[in-house]
């Protein structure tokens, strides 16, 4: 019995795709925050996914955030093998996280409150700009990759919280 006989299917209903196929190729696209979700990675721990619909595209774009793997206060004095100490790689992961918030329109006095997981950043109207990374796949550019849509900068939607009493005001 072969893998595609254990899910029950026959491998020639199946089109064969490249690694990356059938997405978006790098260009700029209006788009949609469609959710964000925890993930647990085996080399770099906890990273935050932010995802992207694009209008004609299956699947969704993906975006990884690095989160620290405890509260800090974190270690200012070892440094790792690319030089970088614990409260370095952190700070310079949250920057990262935070650039990305403040160009999705959250103003920097809500940056505290708002949690993606949560659903706070859903339904807003954004444009992705994607690039070929390193590896040779599609992906967000990291500088200036996502902003939000110029006819809605003012007008992020209100987030229905599962948290109660939560209820920011993105103006």
């Amino acid at each position: 019995m072969g893998m595609f006989d254990a899910y029950g299917i026959d491998a020639d209903a199946v089109e064969a795709v490249e690694a990356g196929g059938g997405g978006p190729q790098p260009g700029t696209y209006p788009a949609v925050i469609s959710g964000a979700r925890l993930n647990q990675h085996d080399d770099y721990g906890m990273a935050l996914i932010l995802e992207y619909k694009i209008e004609g595209y299956e699947y969704l774009v993906q975006e990884w955030f690095n989160l620290p793997n405890r509260p800090g206060p974190w270690d200012d004095t070892t440094k790792d093998d690319r030089g970088y100490t614990e409260d370095q790689t952190n700070r310079r992961n949250l920057g990262l996280l935070k650039q990305r918030l403040l160009s999705v329109g959250v103003p920097e006095t809500k940056v505290n409150e708002v949690d993606p997981v949560r659903g706070d950043l859903n339904g807003t109207e954004v444009v992705l700009t994607l690039v070929k990374n390193k590896k040779g796949y599609t992906a967000v550019a990291k500088r200036d990759g996502v902003r939000v849509k110029p006819a809605t900068a003012n007008s992020l939607p209100e987030p229905t919280s599962p948290v109660a009493g939560f209820n920011p005001s993105w103006s």
